[in-house]
């Protein structure tokens, strides 16, 4: 499977509140981990690792470079 990334903040949003499934790509990652997310009112989103032993925290705008979607063919 392949990954590609978000052109803008919006477009993000908008995938998100669509339900669409949804990777983190964390600096240190070799992997894109899946994640849930809920956008917030605020225009933010609140982040949680699926599988990860990792705390759920709040992503702005300077994170859409490490969030991924599923490439279509």
């Amino acid at each position: 499977m392949g990954y590609t990334t978000f052109e803008s903040w919006a477009q993000l949003l908008d995938h998100t509140a669509g339900g669409y499934p949804l990777w983190y790509h964390a600096p240190f990652d070799y992997k894109p981990s899946l994640v849930t997310a809920n956008v917030r009112r605020d225009g933010l989103l609140r982040v949680y690792p699926v599988y990860a032993r990792a705390d759920a925290f709040t992503a702005d705008a300077s994170h859409l470079s490490r969030f991924r979607r599923e490439a279509r063919s």
